[in-house]
């Protein structure tokens, strides 16, 4: 939904349906954090009957919390191989749909608003068209070699990423609120919140066991916070000021 309205529309309708997305997305969130709350509730009380996956795995935890529902279809379920494979097909089939359209849409704002916005200006239409076919090819393998060298369970890498896209709250709050944020203040916080990111993320252990997008954000923030204070301290030139 995003990438349709993303490429498509103006700035207008693009934040009306924003709006709408972000309140569909919390009420699911709120419905997901309800059931997994009620479930720890009711496996701490020991009682039974809330949530299968808990009260099979109980005696003998799983290594990795992500691989329960293999675990449930392929050792636990008594199911026919037809079901199985048609289950673990599906399975696939909403990772691959997923995966295409968060790299697409990766492909879209990267060239359209951050490309688009810098040293893409006056750019054609089938160049834009080119490099955003390229970026998805590069957004795609970023993200394989990121799931390859950081082998652990999907709420990390979720985390993971969501560390570097956190990093892009000080322009979405610039873009929404605060009018007076410079672009090259956003820009440099954002590089300097995302590359402490990734160096707390794969070669240095986060400080205080924070996690990484964290840091990132405190550098972000206090980024833009220095550019802003270096921008509102800079002499206005005569020229300028006439």
């Amino acid at each position: 939904m995003f990438q349709s309205f993303a490429a498509k529309c103006g700035m207008v309708t693009a934040m009306n349906d924003s709006f709408i997305v972000t309140g569909i997305t919390l009420v699911y969130l709120v419905a997901v954090l309800w059931l997994g709350l009620r479930a720890r509730s009711q496996s701490a009380s020991g009682l039974e009957g809330y949530v299968a996956c808990i009260l099979v795995f109980a005696d003998t935890p799983l290594e990795r919390a992500d691989t329960v529902l293999l675990k449930l279809v392929i050792e636990i379920a008594d199911f026919s191989p037809w079901i199985i494979g048609l289950m673990l097909s599906g399975a696939l089939a909403a990772a691959m749909s997923t995966g295409a359209n968060l790299a697409h849409t990766a492909g879209v704002v990267l060239v359209r608003d951050v490309f688009g916005a810098t040293f893409m200006r006056n750019c054609s239409d089938e160049t834009a068209v080119r490099v955003t076919r390229w970026s998805v090819v590069g957004v795609s393998l970023m993200a394989y070699l990121i799931a390859l060298f950081n082998p652990s369970s999907l709420v990390m890498l979720l985390l993971g990423a969501y560390g570097l896209i956190v990093q892009l709250m000080p322009m979405a709050l610039g873009a929404l609120f605060f009018r007076k944020l410079r672009r090259h203040s956003v820009f440099a916080g954002a590089a300097v919140g995302s590359l402490l990111f990734l160096l707390f993320q794969f070669l240095v252990d986060s400080p205080f066991g924070w996690h990484a997008g964290v840091w990132g954000l405190l550098a972000n923030v206090a980024v833009v916070a220095l550019f802003q204070v270096a921008v509102a301290k800079k002499p206005v030139s005569r020229e300028a000021a006439a």
